[in-house]
């Protein structure tokens, strides 16, 4: 008996081996991935061939309860909102170089307040050019069609949403990063906003003096003095060119900006890795009676792969945002996240985000705190359909309070997408 129970122990030694083995293996995260966008080849989409290239498409349906569709401070009324959202990508599967494109649209209908109806659609594209040794090239240009956010600080409150459109075009060069190597990372863009005109409660809302473009470029320079980090100089600059030279109410709202930076790149065999950095911004508006806007700036945007089946994001940055408000042209912006991702199970995935901003509109007295926070839960059926339900709180508070302005909103979803 006694011989039996001793094997006994030992088959199921042998058996709690294997599994321990098959858990931690199951557990492992790829160098740099995180629990959110880590491949999942079981479950991940397969798309379509279509020569050197693999069709993916889309189409997802998905329920809104909005407590507060106006983003008001009182008398907030509540909708239900029925979304669609077709999507396609068409992806090249080759071993270098890459060429992506891509549409995709959100279809927005109300339940009772119908004159909030819109939609919203996105194309783009995407090149890269692979050269020698891990450099590269990459093109990146798309058009968007938005509608601006009730809760957006620059909404002027028209009977229907704000719609207005972004075109951007960016190319950037990047070399790779490594021990005893100098890592170099270029970028141009260009950015135009057109807004367009809607009714308000005083006749026509004439958007077009927030029309824009935006010329930006950066480069960065690095050196990997160890492989769990390096360190680099960074700076970028940019001018931003309003259509009208004043606006309605004879402000010049055009700028220019620039920012320096010295900051390390973090690599901890892939479980603790990003950037942070700190410097000195300053933004210069071409109407005198604006201040410039200038001191010290930061960011950090950092991954900690806790375990297998955790990770932590941690994010900050100081910038400087263009404003319509009033007598101010730039909000100076602290803001700071947290995320926290987790699987359950390989197919059930939680998302956790919490963040909180100061918004100090530059020569107005006023300062805005907005929080937020939102839950996630992505349940991968399998690699065709993938059901969510989420959540997600927003607070404005305004200082000193502004009738209308300050608002809390909590918005509650559940969607389901297939794909191919």
């Amino acid at each position: 008996m006694t011989r039996s129970n001793n094997n006994n122990a030992k088959i199921m030694l042998i058996i709690c081996s294997i599994l321990g083995c098959a858990a931690v293996a199951a557990q492992e995260v790829a160098r740099n991935e995180t629990v959110g966008n880590r491949a999942r080849p079981e479950l991940d989409a397969l798309g379509i061939r279509i020569g050197g290239f693999r069709l993916f498409p889309e189409l997802g349906a998905e329920a809104r309860k909005n407590s507060n569709i106006f983003a008001t401070d009182a008398d907030a009324i509540s909708d239900t909102i029925y979304v669609g959202v077709p999507a396609l990508a068409l992806r090249s599967d080759w071993n270098r170089h890459a060429l992506n494109f891509g549409a995709d649209g959100e279809i927005l209908r109300y339940q009772d307040f119908t004159t909030e109806d819109h939609e919203n659609y996105s194309v783009f594209g995407q090149a890269r050019i692979d050269t020698v040794r891990g450099r590269f090239f990459l093109l990146d240009v798309f058009h968007r069609r938005r509608h601006e956010d009730r809760g957006s600080p620059d909404d002027e409150r028209g009977f229907t949403p704000t719609p207005f459109d972004q075109d951007r075009a960016a190319l950037s060069f990047e070399t790779p990063t490594g021990p005893r190597l100098f890592h170099t990372r270029l970028m141009v863009e260009y950015e135009q906003l057109d807004y367009e005109d809607v009714i308000g409660s005083g006749g026509v809302v004439n958007n077009d003096d927030r029309d824009r473009s935006s010329v930006f470029g950066s480069a960065r320079l690095g050196y990997g003095f160890h492989p769990a980090y390096s360190i680099f100089l960074q700076g970028s600059a940019h001018e931003t060119e309003y259509d009208f030279q004043f606006d309605d109410r004879g402000f010049e709202r055009s700028s220019t900006g620039y920012e320096v930076a010295v900051g390390t790149t973090l690599d901890f065999s892939g479980a603790t890795f990003g950037d942070i950095f700190v410097g000195y911004l300053s933004e210069t508006y071409d109407d005198p009676r604006f201040d410039t806007i200038d001191g010290l700036s930061f960011g950090a945007d950092l991954s900690w792969n806790a375990t297998g089946l955790t990770t932590i994001t941690i994010s900050g940055r100081r910038q400087v945002e263009a404003t319509t408000v009033g007598e101010t042209a730039g909000r100076d912006v602290v803001r700071f996240g947290l995320g926290i991702d987790h699987e359950l199970l390989r197919n059930l995935i939680f998302e956790l985000r919490g963040s909180t901003a100061t918004e100090d509109f530059d020569g107005i007295d006023r300062e805005d705190r907005v929080r937020s926070a939102s839950f996630t839960a992505r349940y991968m059926m399998n690699r065709w359909i993938e059901l969510e339900i989420g959540y997600r709180y927003t607070d404005r508070d305004v200082d000193p309070p502004i009738a209308g302005i300050g608002f809390s909103r909590n918005i509650y979803s559940l969607s389901v997408k297939g794909q191919l």
